[in-house]
C-alpha cells in the first residue's frame, strides 16, 4: 500500500484497534457512528490512512445503524465507545453453541 498523501511507497506502519467517529447523512441531519479499525501511518508524512477493510467496517456500522443495532456517539463525546452493536438471540445461540453450550457454575 503507499500513501495517498505523499504518494511515498515508503514503510506504513500498521496500529490496530484504533477508534475512528465518522459522520453518517446528510448535512444537519447526520450523525456520528463510531467503528474500531486498523490504521497504517506513513513514516514519511505521518499521514492516518484506512485500507479496504476499514471501509468494510464503516458500511456494516451503517447497516447496523440503519436496522437499529448500533447506536449514534454524543457529538460531546460523553459517551465514549457507546456504539457497540447488539448482538441478536442467533448470533448469542451461536456463541453458546461455538464454546460447548453454557456452564452452570457461571
Amino acid at each position: 500500500m503507499k500513501c495517498f498523501d505523499c504518494c511515498s511507497a515508503g514503510e506504513l506502519l500498521k496500529v490496530p484497534n484504533q477508534i475512528q467517529r465518522f459522520e453518517y447523512g446528510p448535512e444537519g441531519q447526520s450523525v456520528t457512528l463510531e467503528v474500531m479499525v486498523t490504521v497504517w501511518k506513513c513514516f514519511d508524512c505521518g499521514a492516518l490512512i484506512t485500507d479496504g477493510d476499514a471501509e468494510v467496517i464503516r458500511d456494516q456500522a451503517v447497516s447496523d445503524y440503519k436496522a437499529g443495532k448500533l447506536e449514534p456517539v454524543d457529538s460531546s463525546g460523553a459517551r465514549f465507545l457507546r456504539s457497540v452493536a447488539k448482538p441478536d438471540k442467533e448470533e448469542i445461540d451461536s456463541l453458546i453453541a461455538f464454546m460447548g453450550g453454557l456452564d452452570s457454575d457461571l
